[in-house]
């Protein structure tokens, strides 16, 4: 037995009785149309609402409908205008210290990262043999990004960025957020190409014998191996997008705490 929780009527099958509450309670809630309770036929089989009822339904529907619109239009005015008054540097020197270390240097945290990345072999030498620097820094940026999302991290880093604002970065040094320059891309850059460097000449002093001795190895091997550890064919900007691209967040963020 179903009894509706409005009227107090009954049915003996369960899908008669959540088709008349749903209807009945939509029009006991409906007191400014004047419509206060509902008439229904005795029989469940004539249960079907009335024109009259289905009028007023669809009236008190369109009447919520118009009503969270224009709540929904109000929001989205409010957020529109949060958005644009954020300062995400005040936001950031205020609310965020990486680690909760204030000291946390965003170039010493890139090298120990580059440096882990060929210690956990994500990334080798063989890596920039293989597919030159820029692939590698790539590979390097996904690997990173993927260690702190997985761990919980993700907003405890001393590089942060938003979809507010394409491939503006900004970084924690000396104590405080700043924006990433091209002075700063470029000696993270630098840093991790110096990284790359220190494990191509250990790679060299391994090969050093067999490079004297065999021409073969030396012309066909040697040769383009140093070219590709050598030569930095990635501009900082190209590097601070592959950074961007895996790094960046919500500008929703900083919109809800900004509330």
């Amino acid at each position: 037995m179903y009894e509706c929780k409005v009227c107090g009527k009954t049915y003996t099958r369960k899908i008669y009785g959540e088709q008349h509450y749903l209807v009945c309670k939509a029009l006991s809630e409906a007191p400014s149309l004047g419509v206060q309770e509902c008439e229904y036929e005795e029989q469940e089989s004539g249960d079907t609402p009335t024109m009259h009822e289905m009028y007023t339904l669809i009236r008190i529907l369109v009447q919520k409908v118009d009503r969270l619109e224009k709540e929904n239009d109000k929001w989205k005015q409010k957020m529109r205008i949060q958005n644009k008054k954020i300062d995400v540097l005040e936001y950031l020197n205020k609310h965020v210290i990486p680690f909760n270390e204030k000291e946390t240097d965003v170039f010493k945290w890139f090298d120990k990262q580059y440096d882990d990345m060929f210690k956990k072999e994500h990334v080798t030498i063989d890596s920039v043999f293989q597919d030159g620097i820029r692939k590698t820094a790539s590979m390097m940026c996904i690997n990173i990004c993927q260690q702190f999302h997985e761990n919980g991290e993700f907003n405890q880093l001393p590089i942060q960025c938003f979809n507010h604002k394409t491939d503006c970065l900004y970084i924690y040094t000396g104590g405080k957020w700043i924006v990433c320059t091209t002075e700063y891309q470029r000696t993270i850059l630098q840093r991790m190409h110096k990284v790359i460097l220190s494990h191509y000449f250990m790679w060299v002093d391994q090969n050093k014998v067999k490079m004297e001795k065999d021409n073969n190895f030396y012309q066909n091997t040697y040769i383009p191996y140093q070219q590709k550890a050598m030569i930095l064919n990635i501009t900082e900007t190209q590097l601070m997008k592959l950074i961007y691209n895996q790094f960046s967040q919500p500008s929703s963020n900083l919109i809800a705490y900004s509330c």
